[in-house]
């Protein structure tokens, strides 16, 4: 469960939509552009979310 909740927590500072906006505003990107990628990030974010969720109850099914 460790291991799981490690990867977890890298992968959701990575994709966090808050990072996604602040990477793209540095990159120069213009308004549209960064409203989408934001909306994206909430999306896979919110994914990442439900599929650690499924993981950490497997897990705990598991015993």
């Amino acid at each position: 469960m460790a291991e799981v909740k490690k990867m977890y927590l890298k992968k959701s500072l990575e994709m966090h939509p808050d990072k996604v906006g602040q990477r793209l505003r540095r990159e120069g990107a213009d308004d549209a552009t960064i409203k989408s990628g934001i909306e994206e990030a909430t999306a896979k974010f919110q994914n990442l979310g439900n599929a650690f969720d499924q993981a950490k109850a497997a897990i705990e099914r598991r015993g």
